[in-house]
């Protein structure tokens, strides 16, 4: 079958993991060939949600047959793709261990492969985390109504709403923490001159999270940082997102190499 689920004891966390992968049905000999040349889309999911949100509430399973994208989707709890202050070292785990499990169990070589990474809410401030701090690793990034706060934002509402899961995620001392600053991370890369990937940002206007896409589309437009940034009356919901999820992996098959 063209879904496979992975399930294994990750040495980095000590907890058992669960993977989802959907292999597109023109490319089920692809675990018997080299992965070279692949099209490979990461898809990060939001606050309480799971790798398998996107089999529920999205077109992803139609878009991968489709398009001949293969399409990756961890499970990474509410950990805000961190290192967590007071949890496991989740950002370890994405970067470190999960590419060498798919070498590993499925022969997917992430260096051979034309990587993409797409999230929505906490995995869109996700996707932009991880793109920007290895660069090299994609060909785009992109956010669908990300968390995309300052770290100073993240301390704010810590402090006034109380937000348990960014207190776990991020600790008491938020700005200590400039690997987890989207800001920073964009701005180091310019310094050092490294090529970024494709950024795609999308938030609708009724969205709650339109302030902070708005304020990191300024920056990025600010530093003339290429990027590009969309906004429609949408809402927090996959409604909106499974359309920009079309639009983006359309994107990918048109920008093929």
């Amino acid at each position: 079958m063209p879904k496979i689920t992975l399930e294994f004891e990750s040495n980095t966390l000590g907890l058992p993991q669960t993977i989802h992968v959907h292999i597109p049905k023109k490319r089920l000999t692809y675990l018997k060939e080299s992965s070279r040349n692949e099209k490979v889309l990461f898809l990060l999911h939001g606050k309480s949600g799971s790798g398998d949100t996107f089999y529920d509430y999205t077109d992803v399973v139609e878009l991968s047959n489709k398009s001949n994208v293969v399409l990756i989707m961890p499970s990474m709890q509410n950990s805000y793709y961190t290192n967590m202050a007071y949890g496991e070292a989740y950002f370890d785990y994405l970067t470190n261990e999960l590419p060498k499990i798919l070498k590993a169990l499925i022969s997917l070589d992430l260096s051979e492969t034309e990587n993409y990474v797409l999230g929505y809410s906490m995995g869109g401030y996700g996707a932009i985390k991880w793109g920007l701090t290895e660069p090299e690793l994609f060909s785009g990034i992109a956010s669908l109504s990300g968390s995309l706060r300052t770290l100073q934002d993240t301390q704010e509402k810590i402090m006034k709403e109380q937000r348990k899961d960014l207190l776990l995620a991020f600790g008491h001392h938020v700005l200590d923490r400039p690997e987890d600053d989207i800001y920073n991370l964009a701005e180091e890369a310019q310094r050092r001159s490294v090529a970024l990937p494709g950024i795609y940002i999308y938030c609708g206007r009724n969205d709650g999270l339109i302030t902070v896409n708005r304020k990191f589309h300024d920056f990025l437009s600010m530093n003339q940082i290429e990027h590009n940034y969309i906004e429609d009356e949408g809402v927090h919901d996959f409604t909106d997102w499974n359309i920009q999820i079309r639009n983006y992996i359309e994107w990918i098959i048109r920008s093929r190499k």
